[in-house]
């Protein structure tokens, strides 16, 4: 794949980027083969569960620092199993990549199919290993988050190919999963999980039903774009799962998922009012960042893993692909799709 390298004077970051991983780009690739920009809302999420479940026992949780090798294992083995659900996302041809226009680095580097597949199964026999300490619920969690993006969402296109309420399904249920390695990790009880967890998952599913008919920074230009109907369908939606995770965590005395979700509701509002692909990418993206920020004030260790895999993910397809990808500035986004 040949490095490209987009107009515009470089910042001191990419310059610095630039002197450190000069002549590392395959290595970069084998890297990016596991999708890290997909890490900033599964990191999110699953230290939300983590909060969650701490919460119940210390109400008084706030911008708690303290090392935890637990938190850290448990957090590594999320990150390679996810990796090797997207590896197998990748090894599908005609699979989401060419669906929802994301760069295939099978396709577009020199990396050999059959050992991206051996790197599939070391990443998940090892983060299965690492999620040991978590319990088993993390346990539990972790193989059923492969079995639903990596088999269900990887290997059978054809069941949310063109179907967005399956495709929302899909990462509703991913959603609910990654909260639950958080919670198992925790060590809090079972039993009344699932109020707690509610408000979230619907948070999630809301965010995703945006994304689900949101083309990819390289979705083909012949292809039909999301129309007014599909983005007022979506945005309502969105909204309506957005009010009622807000209402949902006021009532379970919940500050983190009520205060994120209600300060999404203006990004809704506009995307509604104006129906342009552009404010749904915007509300999607910032409801992220939001939920980032309020997930992070019972653990704030989770900034610097998010906030190098952010920057390091933008240097990248910069470098590689000639875009910023992801991004939140309205100009990248309308230029990229992302």
């Amino acid at each position: 794949m040949k490095e490209t390298t987009p107009p515009g004077k470089p910042n001191p970051l990419t310059k610095l980027f630039d002197r450190f991983f000069a002549g590392r780009y395959r290595q970069l690739d084998w890297l990016f083969l596991l999708r890290p920009v997909l890490l900033i809302p599964v990191w999110t999420m699953t230290a939300a569960g983590f909060g969650a479940g701490s919460w119940l026992s210390s109400p008084d949780l706030f911008w708690h620092v303290a090392w935890n090798w637990t938190v850290l294992l448990v957090f590594i083995g999320i990150t390679l199993i996810v990796g090797a659900a997207f590896i197998q996302v990748q090894l599908q041809q005609n699979g989401e990549a060419e669906i929802k226009g994301h760069p295939n680095l099978l396709a577009e580097s020199h990396i050999d199919p059959e050992k991206a597949r051996r790197l599939a199964w070391i990443c998940l026999g090892l983060g299965v290993l690492l999620l040991l300490p978590g319990g088993w619920v993390a346990v539990i969690a972790g193989i059923a988050i492969y079995a639903i993006w990596g088999l269900l969402y990887g290997s059978n296109t054809a069941i949310w190919r063109n179907r967005p309420a399956i495709d929302i399904l899909i990462h509703l249920l991913a959603g609910a999963v990654l909260f639950y390695v958080g919670w198992g990790t925790s060590g809090a009880p079972l039993s009344g999980s699932l109020n707690v967890a509610a408000p979230y998952v619907l948070g999630f599913a809301g965010i995703t039903a945006l994304i689900a008919i949101t083309p990819g920074p390289r979705f083909p230009e012949d292809s039909p774009r999301p129309g007014k109907t599909a983005i007022t369908n979506a945005s309502s939606f969105a909204a309506v799962l957005a009010i009622a995770a807000t209402i949902w965590g006021y009532s379970n005395g919940d500050p983190i998922i009520s205060t994120t979700a209600v300060l999404t509701l203006p990004f809704h509002a506009v995307g509604l009012y104006f129906r342009r692909e552009i404010d749904m990418l915007r509300t999607s993206r910032y409801a992220i960042l939001i939920f980032v920020i309020f997930a992070g004030t019972r653990y704030p260790l989770l900034y610097i893993p998010i906030i190098l895999d952010f920057y390091l993910s933008r240097y990248y397809y910069r470098r590689r692909f000639g875009f910023p990808h992801p991004c939140f500035h309205a100009p990248d986004i309308e230029w990229t799709g992302v």
